[in-house]
């Protein structure tokens, strides 16, 4: 994917990601398809969902960030 333009200022954004952190690991968040489903002992319900690496990009002057979880 080649650099986008900033919707916003149309100014040049930079590619990068967004970490999850927890107990030691680190992670690329994803993008999980359907709504959130709240469970008491997880947290969050996820099962057998979806599941797809977020891509987030963001523009050097105004830092608006826009994702994309390709397939």
């Amino acid at each position: 994917m080649r650099s986008p333009s900033c919707p916003k200022c149309q100014s040049h954004m930079v590619e990068g990601f967004v970490a999850d952190e927890g107990y030691g690991t680190k992670h690329v968040s994803k993008w999980i398809e359907g709504a959130p489903e709240k469970s008491f002992w997880t947290g969050l319900k996820i099962g057998k969902r979806r599941k797809l690496e977020i891509r987030t990009w963001r523009c050097r002057s105004c830092g608006f960030l826009e994702n994309y979880a390709p397939a």
